[in-house]
């Protein structure tokens, strides 16, 4: 199927609160449900059990002893194969911690689900009071997610977003960056207290990322330095190594750079959209402070990220929050800091 949102006895495991999301699948949920609730419209009212892995052999039933298969209380379903030692980090655990932080600090669940096969589940809460303004009239709000695999792909893992208001672009990189982001091992059991403590630092954290936001707002890109840098970030070693050869030709005073063999580059996927986001077609890409700047270069390459990048929409959530996508919108990040 071309979602990555799990179904499950021809349900999207997936709750949300709000407007409906990106793929339009999902059970909506009432803002201050409680959370049996969102564990049942989000299909994570199971647990995840094990069992010996067994096969068959010369009319025997032989059992592999260091693994283990994974599946659903509920009906079964194969999730993994996993070492024996692999600690499950429940599906209500991740709740559970959600639930104490909502009462603790307020926090408001906002999605909850599973995608890739239901090998990987999430929740993500809005956080009060973690929010702020890059210039007048654009800002920020704080989300922050809680992630854990089955299979062994990722630690249960905690990290913040930074959501642009004016156009819902997230910013996971820079609240990483300062060391936020709080992961644990599947040796051992969920420690939901330990990730409260961990997070004790979102409010200093967050004005960090806001200060480095402002500063973006003031460092002018051209149109010409914007192409350039996001074939630095999209081509890597290959832009590079053109750069390299035409200021070669260039400097042998050769006006063809076809008689010296140059090759013609070809503009890495996603360039020209990227720039005409940057230009004035993305979100917010004409605002004050956005526009002709690195603040908006940066909103340029991550709504192209969130929004549009792949062939399938939903499948940009595991891009953009732990992969390529997410690696991209932080080296970006990185890249225009230098400037």
């Amino acid at each position: 199927m071309a979602h990555q949102i799990e179904m499950m006895n021809g349900q999207a495991q997936m709750a949300f609160v709000g407007q409906t999301p990106w793929h339009g699948l999902g059970q909506r949920v009432s803002i201050g449900a409680d959370i049996e609730t969102w564990r049942r419209q989000s299909g994570l009212d199971y647990d995840v059990l094990s069992a010996p892995v067994m096969y068959a052999f010369a009319g025997q039933i032989k059992e592999l002893e260091e693994k283990r298969v994974f599946y659903r209380s509920t009906d079964g379903h194969p999730l993994a194969v996993n070492s024996a030692a692999y600690c499950v980090h429940q599906p209500k655990e991740i709740l559970e911690f959600f639930r104490r932080l909502a009462e603790s600090v307020g926090a408001q669940i906002h999605t909850a689900g599973a995608i890739d096969g239901g090998r990987v589940i999430w929740a993500m809460a809005k956080m009060p009071d973690l929010t702020g303004s890059i210039v007048e009239g654009d800002g920020m709000r704080v989300n922050l997610v809680l992630a854990t695999s089955v299979d062994g792909s990722m630690r249960t893992t905690a990290f913040m977003t930074a959501i642009r208001i004016v156009c819902a672009n997230t910013l996971r990189l820079a609240l990483g960056r300062a060391g936020l982001k709080v992961a644990q091992s599947h040796r051992s059991g969920f420690d939901g207290e330990r990730l409260e403590a961990d997070l004790s630092t979102a409010d200093s954290e967050f004005r960090g990322l806001l200060e480095n936001a402002r500063a973006l707002t003031e460092k002018r890109v051209s149109k010409a330095d914007a192409q350039d840098i996001v074939r630095e970030l999209l081509a890597g070693e290959r832009w590079s190594q053109y750069k390299a050869e035409a200021a070669k030709a260039q400097n042998t005073g050769a006006t063809d750079a076809d008689r010296l063999g140059l090759p013609t580059f070809k503009a890495p996927r996603g360039e020209a959209r990227i720039l005409e986001l940057f230009a004035g077609a993305g979100r917010g890409a004409t605002h004050h402070g956005s526009a002709g700047t690195a603040w908006g270069l940066l909103n340029a390459v991550t709504e192209y990220v969130d929004h549009e990048r792949g062939n399938a929409a939903d499948s940009r959530l595991t891009s953009a929050w732990f992969g390529e996508g997410n690696a991209l919108k932080d080296q970006t990040f990185e890249r225009l800091l230098a400037l």
